[in-house]
């Protein structure tokens, strides 16, 4: 303020004069105040006049001087009562956007968040700010955080992969700076402004290690500018993939009694990086080629599994169990619950099985279960004699597989009996007739298929010997006839024709002797 006194005649004052306790020169004194301060000038002479002169200020009356307030001393002690209004000229103000990004083994972390902790600086003070965080403009919150008395301002706040964090109003001249925590994952952020106005001192910046912070430097918020700040994470993680054989077996089996089937199997990944290296638990192990591929084939044996480790999140695998005798199926499945993840069938032997394209996902170790004999067919056997007489005590066994690869399968004995077969070829092989019946050629190997279609003889010339019966909502019967007879032994004593050739003597000899007899009495 500028307080400036003049005589009774409205003449300057000129020189030094002392007024109260004021210095005052040609009249006038300069001075400050603050709001709700005051100031006061005794020993004023009366009669003199006076002018109060306020300087301008950018921040308040829109930056215009108010008018000079004038007057004269009086012996009432006039008081000047100036108000200032704040109007405080506009500032210019930005926002600066966080971005997160995820890549790599990727799978399964939808979900994650990353931690990051912003500090501002330059902000107006004490006063509220917001943080819009979301994927887009429908799925966002809000978080409002406070600057101190010295315009500081410290943010902590989780992002997922896709998000942005939008810190709004930042005055421009603010100051910026953004860390990400550590964590299993390499690192690396990219800045860029939206328009072509603004400088930032470090566009980008890179972690190669993982379990290791990755900050932004300090950043001025400029004039026209808008700084959008992303982070890009690469995911290492890794699960194992098992692939287990399962055969069921049919009635009185157990899993000892095929210990030597054994059932070829391929396992490929794609989305590997060349080179990339995945080992297993018995079959050695595998190396992506230059498209990122990595195939496996090997045998596999009843409840044998195979595992796959370190096979990367986001990868894919697909398993194949080439075509066999049985009709295969499979379920992919994880976790103790065994949570299934897909499932599929043949409808018929000796089709190779494939599964569906699966990814690996981060916190899943699934496995993959190859079915054998998941359709079987119930076989009934009958033993009959020509006329159809159910017949009992011929004793039969059944072989898997034909001539010198077959295996034993079975070992029964009839009268009726039914089985569980699953998918294949069986030869089945009678040891022993019933008491007065005979084994001939027809009945002594019987050859069938069981498959889709229920059971098929494979020798046609058996004939009316060996039939197939079918009926409706009933289980095939296989019906083996025998033709009565009987055999004497031909070991542990004389040759058959020897015995008969003495019993013909005999009936000769006594025959002769009564024709004999019958003449003498007649004589």
């Amino acid at each position: 303020f500028t307080l400036t006194l003049t005589d009774k005649d409205c003449n300057q004052l000129s020189g030094t004069q002392v007024i109260g306790d004021q210095v005052f020169t040609n009249g006038s004194v300069t001075f400050t105040l603050h709001e709700g301060e005051s100031k006061r000038f005794d020993n004023v002479p009366i009669g003199m006049s006076y002018t109060v002169h306020e300087a301008e200020n950018a921040n308040y009356n829109n930056g215009e001087a108010l008018p000079d307030v004038t007057g004269s001393v009086t012996v009432d002690a006039p008081n000047v009562d100036i108000r200032n209004t704040y109007t405080p000229a506009p500032v210019s103000r930005t926002e600066v956007t966080l971005e997160k990004k995820a890549e790599g083994s990727v799978a399964g972390s939808e979900k994650d968040e990353y931690p990051f902790h912003a500090h501002l600086t330059g902000l107006d003070a004490n006063l509220e700010f917001s943080v819009v965080i979301g994927s887009d403009d429908t799925d966002t919150t809000v978080q409002n955080y406070m600057s101190n008395a010295q315009g500081e301002a410290d943010v902590t706040l989780s992002l997922k992969s896709g998000q942005k964090a939008v810190f709004k109003n930042i005055p421009v001249g603010a100051t910026y700076r953004f860390v990400e925590d550590a964590g299993q994952w390499t690192a690396r952020f990219k800045a860029a402004n939206a328009t072509a106005d603004g400088t930032i001192a470090r566009t980008s910046g890179e972690n190669t290690s993982e379990n290791q912070e990755l900050a932004t430097e300090t950043e001025t918020v400029e004039e026209g500018e808008k700084t959008t700040v992303t982070f890009i994470n690469t995911l290492a993680f890794t699960q194992q993939l098992t692939v287990k054989k399962t055969v069921e077996h049919g009635e009185g089996e157990k899993p000892a009694d095929h210990p030597n089937e054994k059932f070829e199997v391929t396992v490929t990944f794609t989305g590997l990086k060349p080179g990339a290296r995945i080992d297993t638990d018995s079959v050695g192990i595998l190396t992506a080629d230059d498209t990122g591929i990595a195939v496996k084939t090997f045998n596999m044996k009843d409840q044998q599994s195979v595992v796959f480790r370190n096979v990367p999140v986001s990868a894919t695998y697909q398993v194949k169990e080439t075509g066999n005798d049985y009709i295969g199926s499979y379920r992919i499945y994880y976790g103790k619950d065994q949570t299934p993840i897909g499932s599929g069938q043949n409808d018929a032997a000796n089709k190779d099985l494939n599964t569906t394209e699966k990814t690996m996902v981060k916190d899943q170790d699934p496995t993959v279960e190859l079915i054998s004999g998941t359709r079987w067919v119930k076989v009934a056997f009958r033993k009959e004699a020509e006329d159809g007489t159910k017949l009992h005590g011929a004793n039969f066994t059944l072989y898997k597989g034909t001539g010198d690869s077959r295996a034993e399968y079975n070992k029964m004995s009839l009268g009726e009996k039914t089985l569980t077969l699953a998918s294949g070829t069986y030869e089945l092989v009678e040891t022993k007739a019933p008491r007065g019946y005979l084994i001939t050629d027809d009945t002594a190997t019987i050859t069938f298929n069981v498959n889709e279609k229920g059971v098929e003889l494979v020798d046609d010339k058996l004939g009316k010997m060996v039939s197939i019966e079918k009926a409706d909502g009933k289980d095939p019967v296989i019906v083996i006839k025998n033709k009565a007879g009987t055999r004497l032994p031909s070991t542990g004593g004389m040759d058959v024709r020897i015995l008969l050739a003495a019993a013909v003597a005999m009936i000769g000899t006594a025959l002769f002797g009564f024709w004999k007899l019958k003449k003498e009495e007649k004589h």
